[in-house]
């Protein structure tokens, strides 16, 4: 709470135009060879992101068929097996426009295939903030890091799964699955799954105690 008390009143400080002045400075150190029209036109990008919420690609003139098309080439590098050209692009899509999923999506399986395993977490759990009732994101989360040797973490990305496929038909024959790989992590770990059912029965007797003196 103090934390975010102390970052309210630095922003207080806010100054519009020195925020303005900081740009035209840090455009100028980088300018290289380009023109004063060049210049301005990067400044006023700078300026339409940070001031005016601007998403960089529409700031930077980049239209939804450009963005596309890239995307399209990205994809066509991944199925050829170019995985590391794919995810310099698809990272590059997901700067440019940070709220479309699709990017995140594809550098997942990008980093999947890759073998680097805690960015495809990373990735993954992004989606399944977005995606709050979706079980899927934290199944491939679990596999991802059981591959990573990180049983503890893989565990809790599997209860995830589970108690959001709760009893939705859709996801009956996924959950059976889930739940032999929850035993298997249980055995990995050497925990008596009796003893993780007494902490789930502790905490659910905390939360009821809880919300009946609200």
């Amino acid at each position: 709470m103090k934390e975010n008390l102390s970052m309210a009143e630095e922003t207080q400080d806010f100054n519009p135009e020195e925020f303005r002045k900081a740009i035209k400075k840090t455009v100028d150190a980088h300018r290289g060879k380009l023109s004063e029209e060049e210049v301005k036109l990067q400044e006023q990008a700078l300026i339409d992101i940070f001031e005016n919420g601007m998403l960089p690609a529409q700031a930077l003139g980049f239209d939804v068929n450009f963005m596309d098309y890239v995307y399209k080439f990205a994809y066509t590098l991944y199925q050829k097996n170019e995985i590391e050209e794919a995810s310099q692009l698809y990272r590059w899509l997901k700067v440019m426009v940070p709220i479309d999923q699709k990017y995140t999506i594809a550098l997942a399986h990008c980093y999947i295939q890759q073998k680097n395993w805690l960015a495809a977490v990373a990735m993954l759990m992004e989606l399944g903030v977005l995606n709050p009732e979706d079980p899927l994101p934290f199944e491939k989360m679990c596999d991802c890091l059981i591959e990573a040797k990180d049983y503890a973490s893989a565990l809790m990305a599997i209860e995830q799964a589970i108690k959001r496929a709760a009893d939705k038909q859709e996801y009956m024959l996924d959950k059976e699955k889930w739940l032999m790989t929850y035993d298997y992590l249980l055995s990995q770990l050497e925990i008596d799954p009796a003893i993780i059912e007494k902490v789930k029965a502790e905490n659910e007797s905390i939360t009821h105690v809880k919300n009946s003196e609200r």
